[in-house]
């Protein structure tokens, strides 16, 4: 059984041992996959106790991702879409149609914010329209 460790480590003053800034967390993306993890799971009719020792891993690292406390390495990823019986790139494409729900959501409740207060929404780029 593999062991996940919680502490990431190598980052000081926000930066990385290799002296690259340090990257803020996708919160949005990580609740997608925490989601979608969950969902699967429970489709697929495992406990979180059947479900990590089938992808090798602890059941309290499967509770701390689909609370979207972690985010999984890649070999973790496939590992978990493995023991749902899924295909790596359908279990991702099902994560990125979740975030980019939440995405749209997000910029529809923006748009009603700057109509409500009459300020033009803002282009990608961050300049107005």
């Amino acid at each position: 059984m593999r062991v996940c460790k919680e502490g990431r480590g190598g980052i000081v003053s926000g930066m990385s041992r290799n002296s690259e800034p340090k990257r803020e967390r996708n919160e949005e993306l990580i609740k997608a996959f925490a989601t979608e993890l969950s969902t699967r799971r429970k489709k697929a009719g495992l406990s979180q106790d059947k479900f990590a020792l089938a992808a090798s891993v602890d059941r309290s690292f499967i509770a701390k991702l689909e609370l979207a406390k972690f985010q999984p390495s890649l070999s973790v990823l496939y590992d978990l879409a493995k023991a749902l019986d899924n295909e790596l790139p359908d279990f991702i494409q099902g994560v990125f149609s979740r975030y980019k729900k939440t995405q749209n959501h997000c910029n529809k409740v923006a748009l009603l914010k700057c109509t409500a207060n009459k300020e033009p929404p803002l282009k990608h780029d961050g300049s107005s329209t």
